[in-house]
């Protein structure tokens, strides 16, 4: 009686479907998203398969059980223990062959071996049945008629791309037959048009409820706008936007409204840009008052646009060349999974001023609310035209209202044009919420090579030099998926399969036993070394090993150690004895003369607790 993984069969597929009859709520929906419909663990003595449907409340997994009979159930298991939390009664006699059968389907390594077995051609072909399966969970409109498509549209908030993800493909082609991108900016700009005409009829004077609602017709209009309209509606944007300001509206919506609406006419208006000069000259006018201040970035790229201004900075995509500068320069790698020092480098965008030949990114960044000192710490790297490449610091002192800026000694005079770019570059989010959804995946792409490159590398070719490489991470899977690079994680993956890592993991914990039994060192060292060996366990062995654990334990406890390691000792101990409930609840039987030993010998009330948790667990496995 053995799980292991198979791909799901169209029939299992089928069962599962009419089963859960999964349909999108929304374009992105959690409770469908994550169904596996590509593969399972599978028992072929007991024919049974089971496979993830979707996380649950309160760190909880549900997973989809298929029986032999025909039988499909729900199973919902306590995510990383496994341990079942809801099953149905029929599925009782079969409690821990499902739980480890879930822990075998949860286990990464595994799945990683397993995934790594397939083929491109295999891929792709399990690719295009999960887009089915989708396609068919998605919302399905009848549509035969301009009048549906329109009918649509306007539901959906004139947003194709929210159609186009929603609903299924049979409805997304027959709304492309009768609504064209021509026919969808011109219903857009009927509607952009009608939004700004009820923003000119509010009264001049503004009550509080007006405001309100004046605000959210402002981020509509935005909405709309931003997704394309047939023209620039010009004058009767400028007309609207004069009469809010002159009464008095300073919302986000009414200034988040203008930066989309420049933001768009530039990107999607380029010809036309011209009549936007009374707009350009209306925000200059007013740009000394307080809801004007934050309009300064997009008054400035609108006035390059207009007057084809080439000086100052401008939001540029890194080139090949400046890339590899920053990595020469930083030389970064990865040393442990979340490195602010690696991933806050932006590979992909910075600010450029043409006449200074300075480009400037961040490449450093931690808030305050991390720090938790009064600080906002801000690194960036500056690459001149004449070769130069420089960090500086641009650290915020928030009780002070201070800026730390720091620049080398040889690089001084550019000191002002440095803090001019910092200051350009605070707008990288207005920038990038412009950009479109090809070119973001473009640039995640950029950066996801450059942060591989920055994550160590393995050179294996066989066995041996996994099994070095598995020493080296301390028999820690984890620190190999989170430091080192693909390539190394795929040679990985060739040689060491998951019961190698469990023999490997065996045998050093067995070589750390012995060492412990031998050791003459300090009560410190041998507490050291006890550690090592629980944690080495705890990761996963070949064998329980309990009599020489046990062994180790009564060895430890007639040595006297001094109160303070001793305290470490017992709270390890309590690790390992939980680790071994948790892992091992078929053998709870073999660690009884270690948990008699313990108990005569030790009087930490934590230990005792968990001393007495398994002495339960024994006492209830004799009834069943």
């Amino acid at each position: 009686m053995a799980f292991e993984f198979i791909l799901s069969t169209d029939e299992i597929r089928e069962k599962m479907f009419d089963f859960i009859k999964p349909v999108y709520k929304g374009t992105v929906d959690f409770d469908v998203d994550f169904i596996d419909w590509v593969y399972g663990v599978y028992d072929n003595e007991l024919k049974l398969f089971i496979t993830f449907i979707k996380w649950e409340k309160n760190d909880n997994s549900r997973y989809i059980v298929i029986t032999e009979n025909c039988g499909i159930y729900y199973v919902i298991a306590k995510r990383y223990k496994y341990t079942l939390s809801e099953i149905p009664a029929k599925l009782v006699p079969y409690k821990n062959v499902v739980r480890s059968a879930i822990k075998l389907y949860e286990n990464e390594i595994q799945r990683r071996k397993y995934d790594s077995g397939l083929s491109n051609e295999q891929e792709e072909h399990l690719n295009g049945i999960i887009e089915k399966i989708k396609d068919r969970g998605r919302p399905s409109v009848e549509i035969s008629c301009y009048e549906d498509a329109e009918k649509l549209f306007v539901r959906d908030n004139f947003n194709y791309n929210y159609i186009s993800r929603r609903y299924n493909k049979n409805t997304v082609s027959e709304f492309d037959k009768y609504m064209s991108d021509k026919k969808m900016r011109a219903v857009r700009g009927e509607k952009y048009w009608a939004l700004l005409t009820g923003i000119s009829a509010y009264p001049n004077k503004l009550n509080e409820e007006d405001y309100k609602h004046i605000s959210e017709d402002f981020g509509n209009a935005g909405g709309i706008f931003g997704e394309g309209t047939d023209c620039l509606y010009a004058d009767k944007t400028l007309e609207v936007i004069k009469k809010a300001y002159h009464s008095g509206v300073i919302s986000c919506g009414y200034t988040g409204f203008i930066e989309r609406y420049i933001g768009t006419c530039i990107l999607s208006f380029p010809d036309s840009i011209q009549e936007l000069r009374p707009l350009l000259d209306f925000i200059t006018e007013n740009m000394k008052s307080e809801g004007f201040k934050r309009l300064d970035f997009s008054r400035k790229e609108l006035e390059k646009y207009i007057y084809k201004n080439g000086s100052g900075f401008r939001f540029v995509f890194t080139t090949n060349e400046q890339r590899e500068s920053i990595f020469d320069f930083l030389k970064p790698q990865y040393t442990y999974n979340n490195d602010l020092n690696v991933m806050n480098i932006n590979w992909t965008t910075g600010v450029y001023d043409n006449e200074s030949g300075i480009f400037l990114t961040l490449i450093y960044y931690v808030s305050d609310g991390i720090a938790r000192c009064g600080m906002e710490y801000r690194s960036y790297i500056v690459i001149t035209d004449s070769g130069s490449v420089f960090k500086v610091d641009n650290n915020y002192e928030f009780e002070k209202g201070t800026y730390h800026f720091g620049i080398p000694g040889q690089y001084e005079t550019l000191a002002d044009k440095v803090k001019e770019g910092i200051d350009f570059y605070e707008n990288d989010y207005i920038y990038r919420r412009n950009l479109s959804e090809d070119t973001e995946k473009q640039l995640k792409s950029i950066a996801a090579e450059m942060d591989d490159r920055c994550r160590k590398s393995f050179p294996i070719s066989r066995e041996e030099d996994a099994l070095k490489l598995f020493e080296l991470a301390n028999y820690n899977t984890y620190v190999i998926y989170s430091e080192y690079n693909k390539k190394t994680i795929r040679d990985f993956n060739k040689f060491a399969d998951y019961d190698k890592m469990l023999l490997w993991r065996g045998n050093k914990y067995l070589l750390l036993l012995n060492e412990i039994r031998s050791n003459a060192g300090s009560d410190k060292e041998l507490c050291q070394l006890f550690s090592d060996a629980c944690n080495v366990f705890c990761r996963g062995v070949n064998d329980t090993y309990d009599k020489e654990f046990l062994d180790v334990v009564k060895s430890m406890y007639n040595r006297h150690i001094d109160s303070e390691n001793m305290r470490r000792t017992e709270n390890t101990l309590k690790i390992y004895l939980d680790t071994y409930a948790e892992e091992y609840p078929e053998k709870l039987g073999n660690i009884v003369p270690l948990k008699k030993f313990v108990k005569a010998h030790s009087s930490d009330k934590y230990l005792m607790k968990t001393i007495s948790s398994i002495s339960k667990s024994l006492w209830k496995s004799l009834f069943k």
